[in-house]
């Protein structure tokens, strides 16, 4: 989504001193997975995860355990990729200048199962609706993109991509 094209204001905010970064998004596909995995790969902490954890089930069978790190980041990231091959990840990427910057997975709850395992989440008893549920469960942003707005962005587009698909109860 250009933010520009779709009618918003874009948002900007100040990289550098004097330097305006418009800020774009596009959703997560076999097309822009060369951008999440870039910025998934620049060892800021979420290259063992690759925002996989809410879409697993809330248990995980023994063979699934990894020992090290890296085990757990290339397990992960092929089951990323698989999903969004099969059209069952979903997520906006936030870019300035052209490079990713920022993150934010959203999908039905179908796609996001992990949550369902906590006995305090099923105690709210929010699966009782009749509308359709949604789930927003991971944020991601480049540490020298940090407080300019770029979650902002990113919580925008996903919660217009959730009203493109027919809407229902957004939970964050």
């Amino acid at each position: 989504m250009d933010l520009k094209r779709s009618g918003s204001q874009p948002s900007t905010s100040k990289d550098e001193p004097g330097d305006a970064v418009t800020y774009t998004t596009k959703e997560l596909t076999a097309k822009t997975w060369r951008d999440f995995e870039k910025l998934f790969s620049q060892g800021n902490g979420w290259d063992f995860c690759w925002c996989i954890h809410f879409q697993r089930p809330h248990t995980l069978p023994k063979s699934e355990w990894r020992r090290t790190r890296a085990e757990r980041g290339a397990r992960n990231k092929r089951k990323k990729k698989a999903l969004v091959k099969q059209g069952r990840a979903h997520g906006i990427l936030v870019y300035g200048k052209g490079e990713p910057l920022g993150w934010c997975q959203y999908g039905p709850k179908e796609e996001l199962p992990r949550i369902e395992g906590n006995k305090n989440y099923r105690a709210l008893g929010l699966n009782d609706s009749a509308k359709k549920l949604w789930r927003i469960t991971c944020f991601v942003v480049d540490k020298k993109h940090r407080q300019c707005g770029v979650a902002t962005v990113a919580l925008k587009a996903a919660l217009e991509a959730i009203r493109k698909r027919g809407g229902g109860v957004v939970e964050a």
